[in-house]
C-alpha cells in the first residue's frame, strides 16, 4: 500500500489549464492584430512618400559631419596637377638651397647647358 501511495504522488495531473491556454491564444491574436496595424500604417506613410516623389529628410540625413583626420583626397586629379605645377614651378626657378654653404638652385635648362658644356664636377677620392 504504500508503494501505491508513493506512485499516486509522482503522477502528473492529466488536467490543461484551459485558462492559461485561452489568454496565452489571446495575446498572440493581440500582437498579430498590432503587428499588422503598425504594417498598414508603415504601408500607407510610405506610399504617401512616394507619391509626395521623397521621403522626408532626418536631420541626421541633412547634417555634414566631418570625419577625424586624416581625411582622404576628395579630388586625387586636381591635388596631382597642383603638386606637378608646384614641381614644375620649382624646377625653373632661382634660389637658395643653403646660403651658409653657398648652395644655390639654378633652373634645369642652365644646369643642364653647364653640365654639358663642362662636364660633370670631380669630386676628390675619400681617403682609405
Amino acid at each position: 500500500m504504500p508503494e501505491a501511495r508513493a506512485a499516486s504522488a509522482v503522477q502528473e495531473g492529466s488536467e490543461a489549464h484551459a485558462r492559461a491556454i485561452f489568454f496565452g491564444g489571446l495575446a498572440v491574436l493581440a500582437l498579430i492584430v498590432l503587428i499588422g496595424a503598425g504594417l498598414w500604417l508603415l504601408a500607407t506613410r510610405l506610399q504617401r512618400w512616394h507619391a509626395a516623389g521623397q521621403p522626408p529628410a532626418t536631420p541626421i540625413e541633412t547634417a555634414t559631419i566631418a570625419p577625424p583626420p586624416p581625411r582622404l583626397q576628395v579630388s586625387p586629379a586636381s591635388d596631382l596637377a597642383a603638386f606637378r605645377a608646384h614641381e614644375e614651378a620649382e624646377l625653373h626657378r632661382l634660389g637658395w638651397v643653403d646660403r651658409q654653404a653657398g648652395r644655390a638652385r639654378i633652373p634645369i635648362e642652365d644646369a643642364m647647358r653647364l653640365l654639358a658644356a663642362h662636364g660633370w664636377p670631380q669630386t676628390p677620392e675619400p681617403p682609405p
